[in-house]
């Protein structure tokens, strides 16, 4: 049996390569819990790597970085919770995170989502947690400006109060001004009546 170089080569290349192991051809993987992609490597294989989930069978294509800078002497990574579109033909990709050899090192047989989170109702429910801190903070600026606009109410009142008070003792001692001149012009006339009668007795004695 012979064999070329370049068949030499290209087994050579495998068998220095990263290899996913797992997921499997035709697993059926629920997303929303807890899954094992694990790897074979040798030394010659690059120390860490992204790992991305991804479907290049729909449109638009899915990629989804779901773990980065995994150690490759690790052979396996755990990952849950992932917000994806149930549907088939989704790969595994390990991919180098090595400015100076980019590139997938290695990609898994397809498999399928049976079950994942439900990306739209984590849109859905994001948008109603900001629609809700939306209306409380509107809630709290009216509230917030009622009170303002009770307080200045409150002062227009009690400066009418005080300018009310102020008339009314500005008024009582106009009238007790007035009741002292009153009293000292009475006294003055009976001074007087009192001389004339004096003096209307004296020329009768």
């Amino acid at each position: 049996m012979q064999i070329n170089l370049s068949t030499a080569l290209v087994l050579a290349a495998t068998a220095s390569a990263l290899q996913v192991t797992s997921p499997s051809r035709g697993d059926d993987l629920d997303l929303s819990g807890s899954n094992d992609v694990t790897w074979d490597s040798v030394e010659s294989d690059p120390t860490s790597f992204d790992i991305q989930l991804v479907n290049e069978h729909v449109n638009p294509p899915v990629v989804k970085t779901i773990a980065t800078n995994v150690q490759t002497s690790a052979g396996s990574y755990s990952f849950s919770n992932v917000a994806a579109t149930v549907g088939n033909d989704y790969q595994i990709n390990l991919v180098s995170n090595d400015s100076d050899n980019t590139g997938i090192l290695a990609q898994s047989a397809q498999f399928d989502v049976t079950k994942a989170v439900d990306s739209s109702s984590s849109s859905s429910t994001s948008s109603t947690s900001t629609s809700s801190s939306s209306s409380t903070s509107t809630d709290a600026s009216s509230t917030s400006t009622t009170s303002s606009s009770t307080s200045s109410s409150s002062g227009i009142r009690t400066s009418a109060s005080s300018s009310t008070s102020a008339s009314r003792t500005a008024t009582a001692s106009s009238s007790g001004v007035s009741a002292t001149h009153t009293g000292a012009a009475t006294t003055v006339s009976v001074s007087i009546l009192g001389g004339v009668l004096g003096s209307v007795f004296a020329l009768f004695l």
